[in-house]
């Protein structure tokens, strides 16, 4: 199903766990997210191609597709690579760990979990994110400007200077 379109940063939870997708939806909606459920790697994939979710949680262990192979998938894929993904799992062993950065997750929580970490976590990522994307928008103005001389006088140490104030921007959100 498509996501309507809010301000506000939309964050897709996957587990087939129903009452780990009914608390942790509770908790982000009361904290000012959208959110999306998805039961399976099937399901998440369909939902990540039709709204593109800012940020995905996922369980590892669910059926059919596990939670490292979706990763893999979403990370292999130059539209969904940059979407950030942290493991929520009762896998806690370091092999298991190891697993979730090798296949490209970003952070990784055991469960039970507690809120405001998963929280701050989820902060982190999406703060992470903005930064990541805007200095990509400034590289690709600076490659698109270069053949053509878009920029004309504005040179490298004005466009740092405009880097340092939009991050400083972003750090006050």
């Amino acid at each position: 199903m498509a996501a309507k379109k809010t301000d506000k940063p939309r964050i897709l939870i996957v587990d087939d766990d129903e009452d780990i997708l009914d608390i942790t939806s509770t908790f982000l909606e009361a904290k000012g997210y959208e959110v999306g459920r998805a039961r399976s790697g099937e399901e998440a994939l369909r939902d990540v191609k039709t709204s593109k979710p800012m940020l995905v949680l996922m369980d590892v262990m669910m059926p059919k597709m596990d939670g490292f192979w979706l990763c893999r998938v979403l990370k292999s894929d130059p539209k969904y690579r940059t979407i950030p993904i942290i493991f929520l799992t009762a896998q806690d062993d370091a092999q298991s760990r190891i697993e979730g950065q090798k296949c490209g997750g970003d952070d990784y929580l055991a469960k039970p979990f507690d809120m405001d970490a998963l929280e701050v976590r989820i902060k982190a990522q999406l703060k992470r994110l903005s930064k990541d994307d805007l200095v990509e928008r400034i590289e690709d103005i600076l490659e698109i400007s270069k053949p053509k001389g878009f920029l004309g006088k504005l040179d490298l140490d004005e466009l740092t200077v405009l880097l340092k104030h939009l991050e400083a921007k972003l750090k006050r959100k």
